[in-house]
């Protein structure tokens, strides 16, 4: 069975956060079907609907699919929630949930419930997302470093996409260890940022992992299995993603 570590990165646009990171959480595969169906009954629960579904009901689809915590964790969204006097019950907080996206969408002022139920909502959502990650024995993975790092003196412009920042490689050295203490396999799974040079950084993971690969058959290591196995994916305006499978 396998690991799978679900990366991504925040703070790179420079804006709110003083650190760029990059990384995700790591959930067993067995546990990756429980897990999403815990998220989506979650998502339920806080909303009362799944998001995409109110898209659908105001004919703009995308907008509201994904969950990001940039979205749901964001700063108004706490003022919003404490606004109320008291916890609204499962009724209310649905009920003004449904108030504050169809208003939105038409670009008409939510009413006070509607902002005191997004917001309550969008901090339950939070919560119940990080009791799942704990009830299924999730562990986080990140590399952290100030946002204002510049490149060295010789840097060129090539360079970066033959070899991976000293960041991503440690995180990915730190992934390694879990899963050899583990005796287990992982894949890891990117989002691709850009179309250009998104295949260009997943080349260079699995460039850093063959070479490492390398390093253990001159260790008489067994190395008899691919370490990397690449698979792009490509969905919509999402712009694709990539597997590896780490040996």
């Amino acid at each position: 069975m396998s690991w799978l570590l679900f990366m991504d990165e925040s703070g790179h646009d420079h804006r709110n956060t003083p650190c760029e990171v990059r990384g995700g959480f790591a959930i067993h595969a067995g546990r990756v079907w429980d897990f999403h169906r815990g998220f989506r009954n979650a998502e339920k629960r806080a909303f009362g609907k799944y998001l995409a579904d109110f898209d659908l009901m105001a004919g703009q689809e995308n907008k509201w699919l994904e969950v990001k915590g940039s979205r749901i964790l964001e700063r108004k969204r706490f003022q919003w929630a404490a606004q109320g006097k008291e916890i609204l019950s499962d009724a209310q907080r649905h009920e003004g949930v449904l108030d504050f996206l169809i208003k939105s969408r038409k670009k008409a002022p939510p009413s006070r419930l509607g902002f005191t139920a997004f917001g309550q909502a969008s901090l339950l959502m939070a919560d119940d997302i990080f009791r799942l990650l704990q009830r299924h024995g999730a562990v986080v993975f990140a590399g952290v470093i100030p946002r204002g790092v510049k490149p060295p003196k010789d840097y060129r412009q090539g360079q970066y996409w033959t070899a991976l920042r000293k960041d991503h490689t440690f995180l990915l050295e730190r992934f390694f260890y879990f899963l050899e203490q583990k005796q287990e396999h992982g894949l890891l799974v990117l989002d691709e940022t850009d179309k250009q040079r998104g295949p260009q950084v997943h080349r260079a993971h699995a460039e850093l992992l063959h070479e490492d690969s390398a390093r253990k058959a001159e260790n008489a290591m067994d190395c008899s299995q691919p370490p990397v196995c690449g698979l792009f994916l490509v969905s919509g305006d999402s712009g694709g993603g990539c597997l590896h499978l780490l040996h």
